[in-house]
């Protein structure tokens, strides 16, 4: 167990980015990766393959969002090393909060959060929360990975207003404690694969099919 006082970005050889704060916002779009942490400046990465997110002891919180511009990409402003979605947090201890926003998620997209012990919130959306048509379309493979850890936790997963044209993959894990596990599903349409997991001991399943 320790507490973070202090907030670190790095990049470390193999090309992946470090995060280590108490609050850390993350935004990846087609002119690469974009990190605030702990209410600094933002600073912008290209060329990133992976990121790894630590927030230590204490009641922290962590964004990433994914979207793309098509008029960046046609324009030419974007990350020409864009990357594949490749992200783990480890939220450590504490009442923690994770919000994932999966609005546009390049091919493959793999997330993977821990929220340690404490009560947290860990929350995921896969496509679009408004009705907008036409519909958010998720190309490729999404491997999502939630996990609350110890203590009472709430994990929801959303996938909405989207069409699945890869495989798609969700594993929610409540952990040890009085848990609520949730998988929606609205306005989806399967054109590959889906699997879903949900493991708690407190399940609400409202919305869910396999």
């Amino acid at each position: 167990m320790f507490s973070l006082r202090a907030c670190a970005i790095s990049i470390r050889s193999n090309g992946s980015l470090w995060c280590v704060g108490n609050r850390i916002e993350i935004v990846q779009d087609d002119r690469g990766v974009h990190v605030t942490a702990d209410g600094g400046p933002v600073q912008n990465f290209t060329g990133i393959q992976a990121i790894t997110v630590q927030t230590g002891y204490g009641n922290d919180s962590v964004t990433f969002r994914t979207v793309s511009d098509p008029s960046e990409r046609s324009g030419g402003v974007i990350d020409p090393n864009v990357r594949d979605v490749l992200l783990y947090a480890n939220l450590g201890d504490g009442n923690d909060v994770f919000n994932g926003d999966l609005q546009s998620s390049p091919d493959p997209c793999q997330v993977m959060v821990i929220g340690g012990g404490g009560a947290d919130s860990i929350n995921a959306l896969i496509g679009l929360l408004s009705n907008a048509t036409p519909a958010g379309n998720a190309q490729g493979a999404i491997d999502l990975s939630l996990n609350g850890g110890d203590g009472n936790d709430n994990i929801q997963s959303a996938i909405r207003n989207v069409n699945l044209n890869g495989r798609v993959t969700v594993d929610l894990q409540g952990g040890a404690g009085n848990d609520i596990v949730q998988q929606t599903l609205e306005m989806v349409k399967v054109n590959a694969r889906l699997d879903t997991t949900l493991v708690t001991s407190d399940i609400d399943s409202k919305g869910w099919t396999n």
